[in-house]
């Protein structure tokens, strides 16, 4: 289970007992969500797994990954959504940690005859990218979901393999197997600042420590700007609020693919017996000005007005919540 992992405790490795390998530059990576595990995951499997150090300030998974929705889909039709699809498919077997993977499909529904281009678009990619996906019609729609509104839409692009999974869930199995391969992971370290010569990294300055390095990279996500400043880069980031809401269980869910209403700025997916509605918002509001440091497994103040649009799209794509 997930509860048997155990990150390192170990003092943090410096430039003379820090191990190389191939071209023997060392890794550090700022941040444990979604992003940050992937990549030290992938940087293990292709042997690097001893020159990689991995830190977060807090727990793995506690910025934004934590309330990330999990959809893991290929609608841009290129090959590295297929992998996605595929990595996560095999995750939890290399593991043996359960990463929440529900190959759903998804479809997605068009509004417009321009959206219907793209849908045609999509599906030459996917030809390419070596992807099922079809195009539905409308009484297609309805025959093979009916709880979809489907009387007022131009048609849908079907993708059979789409899935989801729980971003926690999987941050913690990518973990695990990085440990494996000589990853090291480090938790609850904060005040960490990037040093230089003036010229490039040279490593990573802790609060009590200090990790000699050749390469930092990024991973901070809704602090990714604060890190950036602090190697005097301008990362162009800027955190916007996102609202997604729970029904209350439902029957019947089981067999819900995701469904995508972008020209309704809407998404819906099954999550334990209850939908999850969230929203593609081209309207979103700023969320803060500079992240708090602490802001960790943090929530926004609730916005009834703002949400109510999104559930009122939601309604209107599936009546049976109305």
């Amino acid at each position: 289970s997930a509860s048997s992992l155990r990150l390192s405790k170990k003092p943090l490795l410096n430039r003379r007992n820090f191990s190389t390998s191939h071209d023997g530059k060392r890794i550090g990576i700022i941040g444990g969500g979604l992003a940050g595990t992937a990549l030290a995951y992938h940087l293990g499997k292709l042997g690097r797994g001893k020159d990689v150090a991995l830190f977060d300030q807090n727990q793995l998974g506690s910025g934004s990954s934590w309330h990330a929705s999990g959809l893991i889909n290929q609608l841009r039709g290129s090959s590295i959504d297929k992998y996605g699809v595929e990595f996560y498919s095999k995750l939890e077997s290399e593991t043996g940690e359960s990463v929440g993977f529900d190959q759903c499909g998804s479809i997605t529904i068009a509004r417009t005859d321009e959206r219907m281009t793209y849908f045609e678009r999509t599906l030459t990619k996917a030809k390419v990218s070596g992807f099922d996906a079809e195009i539905w019609s409308p009484s297609e729609v309805k025959k093979r979901f009916p709880q979809i509104r489907s009387e007022d839409i131009k048609g849908a692009l079907w993708i059979p393999k789409d899935a989801v999974v729980t971003p926690s869930k999987a941050i913690r199995a990518m973990a695990k197997a990085a440990q494996g391969m000589g990853v090291k992971i480090h938790e609850n370290v904060s005040e960490a600042s990037i040093r230089s010569d003036g010229k490039r990294v040279t490593g990573i300055d802790l609060a009590k420590d200090s990790f000699g390095c050749d390469v930092v990279v990024n991973c901070g996500g809704i602090w990714g700007r604060s890190i950036g400043k602090k190697a005097n880069v301008n990362v162009p980031l800027h955190s916007i609020q996102m609202y997604t809401g729970l029904t209350n269980s439902m029957p019947g869910l089981s067999k819900t693919p995701i469904i995508r209403d972008p020209d309704a700025q809407i998404f819906i997916r099954e999550k334990d017996g209850q939908l999850l509605i969230g929203s593609f918002d081209h309207d979103a509001k700023s969320a803060f000005d500079v992240v708090p440091d602490k802001f960790h497994f943090g929530s926004l103040n609730p916005d009834a007005q703002h949400f109510g649009s999104i559930f009122k799209n939601a309604k209107h794509v599936i009546p049976s919540l109305a």
